[in-house]
């Protein structure tokens, strides 16, 4: 009985000893008995069977805790093998082989962060949009919008962005150091709400076609540069109405006279107070105050506010200050007539029923006179 025993113990021994030193090496699982490929710990090997994997529904895959990375398992919602490529605190599941067979023509898969996800096909005429990261199929047209700028400046988005029927751009138009935004088109066509300060900005709504955007950029703010629709006469200075240190503002002169104007308008009717200031500043208000009070054909201030150069509508007749300005910088703005005696030039501010001021261009005189003479106008406008 005890030499029975012996013996089973050296089976033991010896089966447990070759078990140790068999999957040190590899084990082979077949049936042909070919021995274990030396790269593999485990090799497999059938022509009529395959190797089951645990299986899971993809609710039961995310759910899994702590998953090792490297952990093989099938899911049979999708229809596919995955693995953990991350860690077992942030697993990221990624699947392996082929593309999960969809159920119907035109589906897609598109990858939302952590795992592929399936879209279902669109209808035939319909757009796919990106929509909070989300590819969307949609009926609405697209309609390109396509940005460039000149030299000395960006414009931002640039290139082509297609934009949704009915939705909006915002722009975006920088001038290099030492220049200002000069203008900016819309199919070749000005647009006068660009405000040109620094960083420009400007927003293209209710998109139903498609559009080129062009910024285009020239020398700094100097008195004498032309500039939106005619030439800077004047920079505004600490003190004046509407100074500002961050953000340029000043007068605009049309690039000429508008006539020799037989009447200022309203001799013997005093329109004030509401045209009488003659502060920088103050001739677009005393323009509109003349036009609702002074019902007179052809004065000075309807002229003026008629005038439309460069395609702005905000001209108008100076007040006494600017107008001076205008003297002060005529040189380099250019075109006043300067002969003696015909020299004078209106402005918008009243003095009484009789009397309004105005500048000769000649002498420098600033004064006032009938509102019944004949004078110069040249318009102007606030940037």
């Amino acid at each position: 009985m005890k030499k029975k025993h012996l013996l089973d113990l050296t089976i033991i021994a010896a089966i447990f000893l070759y078990s140790n030193r068999t999957l040190a090496q590899g084990m082979a699982i077949n049936t042909t008995g070919a021995a274990v490929d030396s790269s593999a710990l485990l090799d497999v090997g059938s022509t009529t069977k395959g190797m089951l994997v645990p299986r899971f529904t993809t609710a039961q895959r995310i759910a899994l805790s702590n998953p090792a990375k490297g952990l093989l398992v099938c899911d049979t919602s999708i229809g596919a093998i995955y693995f953990n490529k991350g860690t077992s605190y942030l697993p990221q599941w990624t699947a392996v082989g082929e593309t999960p067979t969809g159920t119907s023509s035109g589906e897609m898969l598109y990858w939302n962060g952590s795992a592929w996800v399936g879209i279902t096909a669109g209808s035939n005429g319909q757009f796919l949009i990106l929509l909070s990261g989300i590819p969307t199929w949609t009926t609405m047209p697209f309609y390109n919008l396509f940005a460039s700028s000149g030299a000395n400046g960006t414009i931002s988005p640039a290139g082509n962005t297609e934009i949704i029927s009915g939705g909006s751009q915002v722009y975006s138009v920088t001038p290099a150091s030492g220049f200002h935004v000069s203008g900016v088109t819309i199919d070749g066509s000005s647009i006068s709400t660009v405000t040109v300060a620094g960083v420009t900005s400007f927003t293209i709504t209710a998109v139903t076609s498609s559009h080129s955007i062009n910024a285009t950029f020239a020398p700094g703010l100097t008195i004498g540069n032309s500039y939106l629709g005619g030439i800077i006469a004047y920079i505004l200075q600490p003190g004046d109405p509407g100074y500002n240190t961050t953000v340029t503002h000043g007068l605009i002169a049309a690039t000429s006279d508008l006539g020799y104007i037989p009447s200022w308008g309203c001799y013997g009717t005093y329109l004030g107070p509401g045209d009488t200031a003659t502060i920088i500043g103050a001739g677009g208000a005393n323009t509109t105050y003349i036009l609702s009070n002074c019902m007179t054909i052809g004065t000075a201030a309807q002229i003026c506010h008629a005038y439309t150069g460069g395609g702005y509508t905000d001209w108008y007749l100076p007040s006494l200050n600017e107008l001076n300005e205008l003297y002060n910088n005529q040189t380099v703005i250019g075109g006043f007539t300067t002969i003696s005696g015909w020299s004078d030039y209106w402005s918008s501010s009243e003095i009484d029923s009789n009397f309004v001021g105005i500048v000769d261009f000649n002498s420098g005189y600033l004064g006032s006179t009938f509102k019944e003479n004949r004078f110069h106008v040249r318009p102007v406008r606030a940037f």
